[in-house]
């Protein structure tokens, strides 16, 4: 299931607890769900031992437009197939 969501701190007292595979996406100037709350999330999950794929988009906020929006969805397809069939 593809779920869009910011990352709290709740998530962050979480990052321990994560099984299976989870990808992060991020636009790196997204000013709705801030890059420094994922960077957070990544370090908590680094300190937890728990590996969480993660990309950003450099130079996208919120919502990604144009050959970046193919790109993003061609990435969630991707992962899907590859790791959640």
């Amino acid at each position: 299931m593809f779920t869009h969501f910011c990352v709290s701190d709740e998530a962050e007292d979480k990052a321990g607890n994560l099984k299976g595979k989870l990808q992060v996406i991020i636009g790196y100037n997204d000013p709705v769900c801030v890059p420094q709350h994922s960077l957070s999330f990544l370090r908590a999950c680094i300190d937890a031992g728990t590996q969480p794929d993660f990309f950003t988009y450099p130079g996208d906020e919120h919502n990604m437009m144009g050959k970046d929006r193919v790109h993003l969805h061609e990435r969630i397809t991707q992962y899907f197939e590859y790791y959640l069939k």
